[in-house]
């Protein structure tokens, strides 16, 4: 028993030196290839070392915890053996390394050019832009609102859980239409738009970054604090020692401010304490980290909805799937659903859940064929590589970076960034047409009367 209990340990060693090598050896590569720039990429690779890598990391900083690097989900216990633990790593290191490859092929070509753009014309954008202006009280309000009401119900006894109570009630179709078209206009603003609307839609996203923090979702302020970091890189320079000190005193403050929440206080850490600050980053990556194993319980489920696939792809896919007459059971609509469902159908039923991840995703995809993974990765970063290249010489591009920024950076523990794209892209074309329209018709009329 002793034996098998020693081989564990000096395993999990094993895994986490070669895990830390290889992506602090992915990052300083990239650093280097965008020309010492951050970029989306980069900023992804470091949530994904949170979110996937974060008990490699843990194990590393504080031996001491004895913690189990693959330790299975809450929601569902199995045995997981060396030969899973070899299997799991594979995918893990497969992926970041030739994610990094495909990023290095493209990041810097200076011939490719994009096959699809969209020059906009200046009273059309600042039409756009005024827009956004008159609308932002009313996303303020609808917003803000909203995330009280939630964090009211949390604190009445809800607790942190009441976020995701919803999760196993029939799907309504519009539940996306009112955030992404905000998000529209605020990634809109920073790249047409003015000062003054940046700085009233950031603030707008901080404050409801904080009331979602307070009952204890540290995800979005998270994603927030690295776009505020990404946003002050375009204007200066920043060295990479620099960035990984920011983002350290941007944890401590995330802990401090975590520790009035309702979750904190429900898990008995309400406490904010410096002196036991190792532990505290220790056991936050740890737990974090816990999207790998979100991962490996993704390989437990034999199959999926046929329109789970589609989903991923279409925004509003099971919406006009129910129109035909096909039953659309709440685990039916999304691969997380289905699998948090057929490993717990009564922690789904009561909210409890598990999210996704990207590495789920490209395994879902590649129907587990270790090559067709590898090449989705490869493409994978060729798409990071060229939004990044194409972004510093056209504005779409630019747009649509500021778009995905912060659903990039809970890629490695969440889905959902292909259809929020597909919004990001038809509001911005819906927008662009109503508006040359409308100026191309005040035209020609002025001309009639004259």
């Amino acid at each position: 028993m002793c034996h098998v209990v020693f081989v564990n340990q000096v395993s999990d060693l094993k895994f986490s030196v070669v895990y830390v090598l290889i992506q602090c050896a992915s990052i300083f590569l990239v650093w280097h290839v965008s020309g010492k720039k951050l970029g989306v990429y980069l900023m992804f690779l470091l949530t994904f070392s949170l979110f996937i890598g974060g008990r490699f990391f843990a194990y590393l900083l504080n031996p001491s915890l004895k913690l189990d690097i693959f330790a299975p989900t809450f929601f569902f216990d199995y045995f997981v053996s060396i030969e899973r633990k070899q299997e799991i790593f594979s995918f893990v290191i497969f992926f970041i390394v030739f994610s990094t490859v495909g990023y290095s092929i493209f990041r810097r070509k200076e011939k490719i050019k994009p096959y699809f753009n969209i020059t906009m014309k200046e009273d059309v954008a600042k039409c756009i832009t005024k827009t956004g202006n008159f609308l932002f009280p009313f996303f303020a309000i609808g917003f803000l609102y909203s995330s009280y009401i939630k964090l009211m119900t949390a604190m009445s006894g809800g607790g942190y859980l009441s976020l995701y109570l919803n999760q196993s009630d029939n799907y309504e179709a519009g539940g996306s239409f009112i955030p992404n078209l905000m998000l529209f206009f605020f990634a809109f603003a920073f790249v047409y738009g003015n000062k003054a609307l940046k700085i009233k839609y950031l603030i707008l996203y901080l404050s409801n970054s904080v009331l979602t923090l307070m009952i204890g979702s540290r995800g979005g302020i998270g994603a927030l604090f690295l776009f505020i970091i990404w946003l002050y890189s375009l204007k200066h320079k920043i060295k990479l020692l620099n960035l990984f000190f920011a983002i350290l005193v941007a944890l401590i403050a995330l802990f401090f401010l975590f520790s009035f929440s309702v979750r904190a206080n429900e898990e008995g850490y309400s406490l904010f304490d410096i002196n036991t600050l190792l532990y505290s980053i220790s056991y936050f990556a740890y737990t974090n980290g816990i999207s790998l194993m979100v991962f490996d319980a993704s390989r437990l489920i034999d199959s999926y909805p046929f329109i789970a696939y589609v989903q991923t792809f279409i925004p509003g896919a099971t919406f006009f799937w129910g129109l035909l007459g096909n039953s659309l059971a709440p685990q039916d609509i999304m691969f997380s659903y289905r699998m948090c469902y057929e490993l717990n159908p009564s922690l789904f039923v009561n909210g409890s859940g598990l999210g996704w991840t990207i590495l789920s995703d490209l395994y879902v995809f590649s129907f587990g064929n270790i090559i067709l993974f590898i090449a989705l990765s490869l493409g994978v970063g060729c798409l990071f590589g060229m939004l990044e290249n194409f972004s510093e010489k056209y504005k779409l591009y630019s747009y649509i970076t500021f778009y995905v920024f912060m659903k990039c950076m809970l890629l490695p523990r969440g889905a959902g960034l292909i259809p929020e794209l597909v919004y990001g892209l038809v509001y911005l074309l819906f927008f662009c047409v109503v508006f040359y329209f409308l100026k191309n018709y005040g035209r020609s009329k002025q001309q009639c009367l004259q």
